[in-house]
């Protein structure tokens, strides 16, 4: 019986660690926009996505800001929106300074001109 909980016990820390490894996904983005309020990026959406379901990572190693955009949760509505949603981030919120060069990693998504 100790054994039993001895190796259930040791299957249960592996499986939390190999959780925490995974790591979320770079989606392909269907534009992007910057305006005086901020960055706008128009993703894909079944018509519940919301910025709660992404995560930015910040770069600043190269002479501009390099960001991803990683989707954390999947968008369980199935509407399939054409144009997607957009989210818009401030400046404020990414850490970003008026005037500043930067990029987004993040490939892009086919589209069709509709």
């Amino acid at each position: 019986m100790k054994k039993l909980i001895f190796a259930l016990c040791l299957l249960t820390n592996l499986n939390a660690a190999n959780a925490e490894r995974i790591l979320p996904t770079l989606i392909p983005i269907m534009g992007i926009m910057t305006s005086s309020n901020g960055i706008h990026i128009q993703v894909a959406s079944g018509g519940c996505t919301s910025k709660k379901n992404f995560a930015i990572r910040k770069d600043q190693t190269t002479p501009f800001v390099v960001f991803g955009i990683y989707r954390l949760a999947d968008d369980p509505c199935l509407a399939l929106l054409r144009s997607g949603v957009v989210l818009t981030y401030t400046y404020e919120e990414l850490g970003l300074e008026r005037g500043t060069d930067f990029l987004f990693q993040n490939p892009l998504a086919f589209s069709r001109a509709y």
